[in-house]
């Protein structure tokens, strides 16, 4: 071996050190983001309906490749119920995204359109005492012309 191939020889294993370790640190930057982000939207979704809102119960659902979770808040504050119906997977686009909340028998509050995330908040009516009272909470996810599912919740949490 001459003298010349020897000393190329570890300038390439160099090279090659360098240039696998740039990829990792790329990989590794990519994948802090993305996880900074998925933190960024549960924590919004945590406070979507305000600060004295609780989570108290979550409905799962899935169809057609789409999963989503219908979550059902309260405040003892306000004395409220609200809900929220989150995609958990294939946000990267708009689907039908719709949900419902009522006291059991009462006024309907519903919100639904093309979402990337999700739907809501909507509140049962402020006028209405939830302590001690029922409520009923629907959740969908669809396409233009068909709902890859529905999460439907009668009369839960009356306490």
């Amino acid at each position: 071996m001459s003298e010349t191939a020897r000393l190329d020889r570890p300038r390439s294993i160099g090279r090659r050190i360098t240039g696998t370790l740039a990829a990792l640190c790329l990989a590794v930057t990519a994948l802090l983001a993305t996880g900074s982000a998925a933190t960024a939207d549960v924590t919004a979704q945590a406070n979507v309906c305000g600060s004295s809102f609780a989570l108290i119960d979550s409905y799962y659902g899935s169809g057609n490749g789409h999963t989503a979770v219908l979550r059902l808040y309260y405040s003892s504050t306000y004395k409220q119920n609200c809900a929220v119906m989150v995609k958990t997977n294939q946000t990267d686009h708009k689907d039908q995204v719709g949900v419902q909340i009522r006291p059991s028998g009462g006024t309907v509050d519903s919100e639904n359109d093309w979402f990337y995330s999700y739907a809501g908040p909507v509140y049962t009516p402020s006028s209405v005492n939830m302590s001690g009272k029922c409520v009923d909470v629907h959740g969908f996810v669809g396409g233009a012309f068909e709902i890859f599912f529905q999460i439907e919740e009668r009369g839960v949490h009356c306490g």
